[in-house]
Parts: structure tokens; sequence; C-alpha cells
């Protein structure tokens, strides 16, 4: 009876775990598998903040509208809410990203700009040419009596792949238009591949479109700024949508070297989703190879690779 009993117990351990290693359980799935997950809000818990207001006994005590805010009004009294400009005001080291870049440049919003067929174009350094700063290209054509800077916008085209490990890979390509007035238009979209342990092959695209502006600028250094929108198609029928901030800088040091810096942070579907890249890339005439790293979360699914590729300036 014991051994029938035993045998039993083995056969149904056996078939239990024939059923698991056959379900599309998550704990056997890879890094995009939980990406969507993660997009569809599978993996993600909502507090109720009735639970934060049963706690303080149903009654709130609301500090704004009067009384004394201790992040606020500094060199303006305790009750005050004044702004003061200066390193003792939250609102100046909050704003510190976009003024002091601004300030460092000396950058003149009244000073016309212009961009050349590419970076050190003309035997000239840097990228971005700016009246009272850049000489004129030689050669090129008048405008009312005084040499033209450059062209009026710019494009960069590229390709580039990337891995993490012998079984996560991704390839894709984007664009950037630089135009009038320091806005720029830019989107990539990028195709994901993972060998899976289990045998087989998970593919996943993501696109991501976005307009930034140059806020602050000099010949060997650009910073920008926007907003832009992400997708990540989930199935045939569904699709995840988000939104990110990004920031980012391009710099000149030294022919032909380019640095280029670029981040992001949003949403995408249910998930939590950020970008933080550097490449360093030589340019030879309009053309520039780079290599360089790329981290990318989606909630803690991490999809971080070494990149490189291709850029054609234009």
């Amino acid at each position: 009876m014991r051994k029938h009993t035993s045998s039993k117990s083995k056969i149904i351990g056996l078939f239990s775990l024939l059923l698991l290693l056959g379900l599309p359980s998550e704990a056997f799935a890879g890094r995009l598998s939980g990406s969507r997950s993660s997009s569809r809000g599978s993996s993600s818990s909502h507090s109720s903040s009735s639970s934060s207001h049963s706690s303080s006994g149903g009654h709130s005590r609301s500090y704004y509208g009067g009384g004394y805010h201790p992040g606020y009004g500094f060199g303006s009294g305790a009750y005050g809410y004044g702004y003061e400009w200066g390193p003792a005001s939250w609102y100046w080291w909050l704003m510190a990203p976009w003024t002091w870049p601004h300030a460092l440049l000396s950058d003149d919003w009244d000073r016309t700009t212009a961009f050349p067929d590419a970076p050190y174009q003309d035997s000239i350094d840097g990228y971005v040419r700016i009246a009272g700063l850049t000489p004129s290209a030689p050669g090129a054509p008048s405008e009312g009596g005084r040499q033209a800077l450059g062209n009026g916008s710019a494009l960069r085209l590229w390709g580039e792949g990337g891995a993490a490990d012998s079984n996560f890979y991704r390839a894709g390509g984007g664009f950037l238009w630089s135009g009038y007035h320091r806005m720029e238009l830019g989107g990539d979209l990028r195709h994901y591949w993972e060998h899976l342990p289990e045998g087989g092959t998970d593919r996943q695209w993501i696109g991501s479109l976005w307009t930034s502006i140059l806020f602050a600028q000099s010949p060997r250094v650009q910073f920008r700024t926007g907003l832009g929108a992400r997708w990540m198609p989930l199935s045939n029928t569904e699709t995840a949508l988000g939104a990110f901030f990004m920031y980012g800088a391009d710099f000149y040091p030294v022919r032909p070297l380019i640095l280029s810096i670029q981040g992001d942070v949003g949403v995408l579907g249910e998930a939590s989703a950020s970008t933080l890249r550097g490449t360093l890339g030589m340019i030879i005439g309009s053309v520039e190879v780079y290599g360089g790293y790329e981290t990318f979360r989606i909630d803690n699914n991490n999809l971080d690779t070494w990149v490189g590729g291709v850029r054609l300036w234009q």
C-alpha cells in the first residue's frame, strides 16, 4: 500500500512539474515579456488613499492657504510666499539644469544661428554657427552684403545596433531635425530580440517621437529639453502608450570628436520608463561613427545595451 502511495505521489509531482514548465509564467519569462507585463499593470499594486485618511482620524490639516510653509518664502519672512532668487531658494536649484547652461554659455536668443552641413566643416570648430561668434563659411553666398553663416535647418539620420549579452540584442534607427527658432523634432524606432532559456526567441518593437528646444547653445555645445510620446505593441490588438520628459546635450570638444548625452523619464502604459545614454563619436566628412552605452528601464525590467552605429549629418 505504501509502495502504491509513493508511486502515485511521484506521478503527481512529475505531472505538476511538467504543467509548470508549460505555463507562460513570468517566472520563466524574459526581459521583454516582463516589460509587457509591467506596461499592462499586471505586476503593479495600487494602494488606497483612504487608509491615509483613516489613520489621521478622518481629519486632514492643510497648510495651503495660510500659516507657515517651511519650504517656501526664503528671504521673505516665515509666513511669506515669496521666491527670492538665489542659492537659498529651492526654486533656484530646481531651475539650475536650464539656467546654468544658458548663463555659462552666455547664450543670446537675439543672435542669428545657422547650421553647416556637418560639425567642424570649413575648418570651423564646433557645430552650430552664431552671428558674432562664428566666422562666416569661406565662399558662402552673400546676403545683404554679408556672408551667410550656413543653413537654416539641419537633419541627422542614424542606424544602430546593440547587445547586452549573447541572448539580448537590439537594432533601430532615428532622426533629428533642427530648425528655425531653435525648435527640433526627433524620433526613433527600435527592435529588440531575446533568446529565452527555455527555447525560442521573443521580439519587441518600441517607438518614440519627441519635440525639443535648444534652450542653450554655443559653437561647441548644444543643450536641449522637450516632451515626447512612446509606444510599445503588446499584441495584435493592444498597444501601450506613454509620455516622457527629455533632456540632453551634444558637445564638440575637439575635431573630430562628438560627445552626446541624453536621458528621459516618463511612463509607458502602467509602468514607469526611463532612458539614459551616452555616446562618443568620430566624424569624417558628413558621417559619424559612434559607440556608447544605453540604460533603458521599464519598471524593474532591464533593457540596457551597449550601442554602436552610424549617423549621417545633412
